[in-house]
């Protein structure tokens, strides 16, 4: 388990730079590498399910896992059609993290802690939220290159690299303890 661990870290920085480097090549096989991984996803997830006989009352994720299964399926039949809902599902997720993200720094803000930094990252995570849902085909490759270097700070943020470094596998604990 360590080795795949370790194996993902290596992968990781090195897709961050793939998707800031070659964004348009990145976007056309989206689809096919998205819709492979939300079918894998989604089977793994149907047979945990039936594996546990969660499938009876867990019907939250027995849903999210139907939904995710079809596009799947529809991102790979769709290819570079499919482009446009991929942005659009992009954007609205963003907006997911945008709502989280208010309800930490309100949290923040009630407990007089710092949150003007997080407020920063929220607004700009809402413009370009915000920019995919209105022009998702547009700024679809602009995305990608940002995917990237979020991709790359979450990789350094981490502390992974030390973790990497040191054989250690340890986790970052955000709240400081």
């Amino acid at each position: 388990m360590r080795n795949i661990e370790r194996n993902y870290w290596l992968l990781l920085p090195v897709l961050g730079i793939v998707c800031i480097l070659a964004p348009g090549k990145v976007a056309r096989w989206l689809p096919s590498i998205l819709g492979s991984i939300m079918i894998l996803t989604s089977i793994t997830d149907m047979i945990f399910l039936v594996k546990e006989k969660k499938y009876l009352v867990d019907y939250k994720n027995r849903a999210s896992s139907l939904i995710l299964f079809i596009m799947g399926i529809c991102f790979l039949l769709g290819q570079e059609s499919t482009v446009f809902i991929m942005g659009i599902t992009w954007g609205i997720l963003g907006l997911q993290e945008v709502n989280e993200e208010l309800e930490k720094i309100l949290m923040k803000k009630s407990r007089k802690e710092k949150w003007k930094r997080e407020a920063l990252f929220a607004g700009i995570k809402l413009v370009l939220s915000l920019a995919l849902i209105f022009e998702p085909a547009e700024k679809f490759e602009f995305h990608i290159s940002l995917l990237g270097l979020e991709i790359l700070a979450v990789t350094i943020n981490e502390e992974k690299i030390a973790a990497f470094i040191d054989g250690r596998n340890k986790r970052h604990d955000y709240r400081g303890e």
